[in-house]
């Protein structure tokens, strides 16, 4: 059985590091969407995914998915290509009305951290584009309705707070050795909390430090060509060249 991770999301909640560190920890696929560009994204998307299936057993869908339709025609192109070879397993971000405000100021942090966001760059849009954006996303999630849910094999619920995406990952792969048509998948693996931990920290760092580090590299090479001389100039002062006494023959 070939199994599809499905999350629901909006920007900032955590879905890369937790679809990247349960590739790294299980050996999972990960296709993820902002990688995919030019026109009718959707069909690549879904290309791309069944390709990974060939050489997974899981793979994870990364993309928001937060519309109602865009789901049901990734689900809907999965099972026309491979049938009841294929099962879904959904992590919803929850967004309530109870928990958005605290969202919304966690997921604007963790974007302002990384600068280099694929959706949502610091480098390139201001400030106020960017929370009106993310704000967009939010505003268009829509939760697994009860019909869709019977499209996967399990659902887990994931909670958007400050610094607990290691936290979500061993919540998902407790989820799925749990429910007995899942547990199959984490028959070979084998991890401990900290390892998982170690892991999403690294993903962390490689995300905002890194991006620190370019930019004072980037700093001192300007200050090194500040510094550097002009092209045929010397580097200190001129030396003074010795008078020459050009006497004529017989004079002394």
């Amino acid at each position: 059985m070939k199994y599809v991770i499905v999350p629901i999301a909006s920007v900032g909640c955590g879905k890369s590091t937790v679809g990247k560190t349960l590739a790294s920890i299980c050996g999972f696929g990960q296709v993820q969407n902002d990688d995919i560009t030019g026109t009718n994204r959707r069909p690549k998307f879904l290309k791309a995914i069944l390709e990974q299936l060939e050489t997974h057993q899981v793979v994870f869908a990364d993309r928001n998915n937060s519309s109602f339709k865009e789901r049901k025609e990734l689900v809907d192109g999965l099972r026309k290509e491979l049938g009841s070879k294929v099962d879904m397993i959904g992590l919803q971000f929850v967004h309530t009305p109870e928990t958005i405000p605290a969202l919304k100021k966690i997921t604007q942090q963790r974007v302002f951290a990384r600068k280099d966001h694929q959706t949502v760059s610091t480098e390139t849009l201001a400030p106020q584009k960017i929370y009106m954006i993310m704000g967009g996303f939010i505003k268009r999630l829509e939760p697994f309705t009860d019909e869709e849910k019977k499209e996967y094999k399990l659902i887990v619920d994931l909670p958007v707070e400050a610094d607990n995406s290691a936290d979500n990952v061993l919540k998902v792969l407790q989820a799925i050795k749990d429910n007995s048509d899942t547990a199959g998948i984490l028959s070979d693996v084998n991890y401990t909390d900290e390892q998982v931990r170690e892991a999403v920290q690294s993903l962390v760092v490689s995300e905002t430090k890194s991006k620190e580090v370019l930019e004072a590299e980037q700093k001192e090479r300007e200050k090194n060509r500040k510094r550097k001389p002009a092209a045929g100039k010397g580097t200190g002062p001129k030396k003074k060249q010795p008078k020459l006494d050009f006497k004529k023959s017989g004079e002394k």
